[in-house]
């Protein structure tokens, strides 16, 4: 039950009295106003009509000038959070609202009713995250939450925004054209790196040398020759060390000779040559071993790797280590690719093994590579005996014929023509065509030629075998030197020497 306003001190004056009854007052609907446009009930309505018209003008005066009753404090909720209910009093006036039922006032509502609408001031529309302050009696204004903040439904657990990681192709994508190239050529680097690594761990271990008489492992047919030094003019003085020790070898005085070549090479290790010398003299007094020291260091140091190649192949084929003096043979090809010897000692090695097609290729790149015509009178004779052994012997008839016309005719025809006719057992015409060259030729002539293994294999026919008496004891000693024809055979791999003197023979490996 609502409270009765107190009574005024100052009492009204009379009513006049009525004359006519009043007229009932018809009920209009509730409207909402803006806020300031509500206009707190009077405590006291005079009811006079003077008075009445007086207080209305005074409260019309007082909406025109936005002037209204002080605004009650706000009461925020524990949650920070306004409630709908709260924000429409704000709105609306929450200073003249009241749940209350309305005071008793003995003036017509009629009249109140009848302001104009045109008096009303323009409502203006606010944005909802605009704040809206109210002041309250010597203290701040406090700011109404904006909307988004009113929407979260629960303030205890506040949500935390947490990206995704990007993937791997956005953040390459994202990285500047000139730091992508410079990573790529970084891990281009970092993987040579490691391959290089890994093949210097996964490669076979070189084996150490051996004994002095073994001869060692050779370089393969794959590996290719280590690259060329550089040499240097010689002084006179090493010059007149070197022909000291040439005359002291040829002489015979090996170890002088030995003396003096090692003391070049302790003093000039820059000049090139020495290591060959070195090589060649340890053959001519028979110690294949350092022999074979002395070619390894000479093809390291870079000296004329192709010759070197040539003196390892030939000690190679003397032990009867046939695919190790052809791969020698093969890598003094590459070496010196300009020069015909390599490419006449391989094919010497191919036709000892019986590969007579391919001994008939290397032979024509040796002929094209010749300059005097000497070696190529010499090639050319173990050519054409290569096709008599091969049984193409009649592809030379016609030249045989037309050199033997000749007057006189060449000895090495002649030599041609007794192979032929021996390989066809006719050794009574074979030893016509060699007493003839005999005749023509010197025994140092003969020797050379009649030391190949194809022409050395009748030397003991007795229709030949007097013309091979009196040259046999130097062909012995000049067969000795030389790998057997066997030599070159697949699978041929022993140790023992060919002909070697006992003192130099390896131990058994």
């Amino acid at each position: 039950m609502a409270e009765e306003p107190p009574d005024s001190p100052e009492k009204p004056s009379p009513e006049p009295e009525k004359t006519e009854a009043a007229k009932p007052i018809a009920l209009t609907p509730r409207q909402s106003a803006a806020p300031g446009d509500r206009i707190a009930p009077p405590t006291g309505v005079p009811a006079d009509p003077a008075a009445i018209n007086e207080h209305l003008m005074s409260a019309l005066a007082q909406v025109l000038t936005a002037q209204g009753a002080p605004v009650a404090p706000l009461t925020r909720d524990e949650r920070g959070l306004i409630s709908r209910e709260e924000k429409r009093f704000r709105r609306g006036g929450a200073a003249t609202r009241s749940d209350g039922p309305a005071e008793k006032s003995d003036a017509p509502i009629a009249e109140v009713s009848k302001v104009p609408p045109a008096v009303e001031p323009e409502k203006s529309q606010r944005p909802a995250a605009v704040e809206i302050f109210t002041k309250e009696e010597g203290g701040k204004p406090d700011p109404i939450e904006p909307a988004e903040r009113r929407q979260r439904p629960d303030r205890s657990e506040p949500a935390t925004l947490r990206p995704s990681a990007p993937t791997i192709g956005t953040a390459w994508r994202h990285v500047p054209p000139g730091q992508r190239t410079a990573i790529v050529a970084v891990l281009g680097v970092m993987l040579a790196l490691v391959g290089f690594l890994l093949g210097r761990m996964t490669s076979p271990v070189p084996p150490t040398g051996g004994p002095k008489g073994d001869l060692g492992p050779v370089q393969s047919a794959g590996e290719s020759a280590p690259p060329r030094g550089t040499t240097r003019l010689a002084e006179p003085a090493e010059i007149a060390l070197i022909d000291e020790a040439m005359i002291a070898q040829t002489n015979g005085d090996f170890a002088r000779a030995e003396k003096l070549l090692l003391q070049l090479l302790r003093s000039a290790p820059d000049l090139g040559g020495t290591q060959t010398a070195l090589a060649l003299l340890n053959l001519q007094k028979g110690d294949a071993a350092n022999a074979q020291s002395h070619i390894k260091s000479g093809i390291d140091a870079g000296e004329d790797a192709g010759r070197l190649y040539g003196l390892r192949g030939s000690i190679q084929a003397q032990f009867n280590q046939s695919r190790r003096a052809l791969e020698s043979f093969e890598l003094g090809t590459r070496a010196t690719p300009h020069q015909f010897k390599t490419f006449f000692l391989l094919a010497e090695m191919l036709r000892r093994g019986g590969k007579n097609q391919q001994a008939l290729e290397r032979f024509d790149q040796a002929i094209a590579r010749a300059h005097e015509q000497s070696d190529e009178d010499a090639m050319q004779f173990k050519r054409r005996l290569t096709l008599i052994a091969m049984g193409r012997g009649d592809e030379l008839d016609a030249e045989t014929k037309r050199q033997l016309a000749l007057n006189p005719p060449s000895g090495d025809w002649l030599l041609l023509a007794m192979a032929a006719e021996a390989q066809k057992g006719d050794f009574k015409a074979a030893a016509g065509h060699l007493e003839r060259a005999s005749q023509l030729m010197n025994a140092d002539w003969m020797v050379d030629r009649l030391r190949d293994f194809f022409l050395y294999q009748w030397c003991y026919e007795k229709e030949l075998e007097p013309y091979f008496r009196p040259l046999q004891k130097r062909l012995m000693a000049l067969r000795q030197r030389e790998p057997s024809p066997e030599s070159g055979r697949e699978g041929d791999e022993r140790s023992a020497p060919v002909g070697l003197p006992a003192a130099t023979i390896p131990p058994e490996r």
